[in-house]
């Protein structure tokens, strides 16, 4: 498996110090601080952090108003997982019918462990992002 090449060394992403941000959810802010350099893979998130990470303020807050705070946590959970080793890059058309096949272990037993109705919510939620 080939590791994608997009890689997360945008706006310092893998030199650059650790700084948290709450996530605001539609329904409440995520009960702990996320490192910023986690959420760099999302257009989105990317453009409402400042151009430098380290320009990052203690209170600093992102509202995300279209996600509800367990499916955000779930969304956070896979980029915690990306940003340690990230995913494969699956070739198109798909030419192996099991998910094993085409990802790393971490991937497939996150998936597995989801029940069928949070992983289209979190399907909406990264299209959102």
């Amino acid at each position: 498996m080939e590791k994608s090449s997009e890689m997360v060394n945008e706006k310092e992403g893998e030199g650059a110090p650790q700084k948290f941000v709450t996530l605001q959810a539609r329904d409440g802010a995520l009960d702990e601080p996320v490192d910023a350099r986690i959420l760099l893979p999302s257009d989105l998130l990317k453009s409402m952090l400042p151009e430098s990470l380290s320009e990052i303020e203690d209170d600093f807050q992102v509202p995300l108003q279209g996600v509800d705070k367990a499916v955000l946590e779930k969304v956070i959970e896979f980029l915690q997982l990306y940003h340690a080793d990230p995913m494969c890059k699956i070739e198109k058309p798909l030419n192996k019918p099991k998910l094993e096949d085409l990802v790393q272990p971490q991937y497939v037993e996150y998936i597995n462990a989801l029940h069928y109705k949070i992983v289209f919510q979190i399907i909406d939620a990264a299209n959102f992002l």
